[in-house]
């Protein structure tokens, strides 16, 4: 069965515009290079099968220091 991924900020506040994530490819997507995004940053993926009877969630830490154009994380 397929599993779809969602993505959530838990903190500060929410998911800010520049952090997408692809859900055709399971890319995390940040595209920013506005230093005023600097910071620490807790975000939670979510994988749920296409049922949507099962899903899990796993929380990471990123912190921004330096603001780039574009950067991408893969999700496997």
């Amino acid at each position: 069965m397929p599993l779809s991924y969602s993505l959530s900020l838990v903190s500060p506040g929410t998911l800010p515009p520049f952090i997408t994530l692809d859900s055709e490819t399971n890319e995390l997507f940040m595209q920013s290079n506005n230093v005023a995004f600097a910071g620490p940053y807790t975000l939670r993926v979510t994988a749920t099968l296409a049922a949507g009877s099962i899903s899990g969630s796993e929380d990471f830490s990123l912190t921004i220091v330096d603001p780039c154009p574009t950067a991408i994380i893969s999700i496997t």
